[in-house]
């Protein structure tokens, strides 16, 4: 397990796992949520997914996990209200990183569905409830990023580093084509 979290773009009309459909994992990120992802989402779009996992003692179990699933369009529109506050927010240094994220929006976002699969992160988080809770947090920081929501949000996704902020802006490309570095 990589503890991976991806972006997905697919038909369902469902919520998938990345694992069943992982040809509609067109991005993907390491140990954080990239900020630009939940930007697409919105409380509404908060649900759940049946995942089958073994539990500590080795007997297969079933969890519903969060994950954040939205028609494109709706997506789209709930990204692009945010947009200029999320740009002042980020800053200078994260240019280039919104830019590219607006250029593959525009490019392969093409089906009807975007999901965040969760399961590998809620599984690093160990407690069944404290992702949901902390998703909950995020989104109200991207709403009012002047909060202490937005910089717990801004924190996981280890802003800090100029290394790595891309990573936590905008995710690494996965099975979509990019010249992202």
């Amino acid at each position: 397990m990589a503890n991976r979290v991806y972006l997905m773009n697919h038909h369902q009309s469902e919520p998938a796992l990345a694992a069943e459909l992982e040809e509609a994992c067109l991005l993907a990120a390491s140990y954080q949520l990239p900020i630009l992802w939940l930007a697409l989402f919105d409380s509404d779009d908060l649900t759940n997914v049946l995942v089958h996992c073994e539990n500590d003692a080795g007997e297969e179990v079933s969890e519903l996990v969060l994950t954040c699933f939205a028609s494109t369009e709706k997506a789209l529109k709930t990204y692009s209200s945010r947009r200029q506050n999320l740009q002042v927010a980020l800053g200078v240094d994260s240019a280039v990183s919104l830019s590219e994220w607006d250029a593959f929006m525009t490019s392969q976002l093409q089906a009807p569905v975007v999901q965040i699969d969760l399961t590998e992160l809620w599984m690093m988080y160990g407690d069944a409830y404290a992702l949901d809770s902390q998703v909950s947090e995020w989104l109200t920081g991207l709403d009012d990023t002047t909060s202490a929501a937005w910089a717990s949000f801004c924190e996981q996704a280890n802003l800090s580093d100029a290394d790595t902020r891309r990573y936590g802006v905008r995710g690494y490309p996965w099975n979509a084509k990019l010249a992202w570095q």
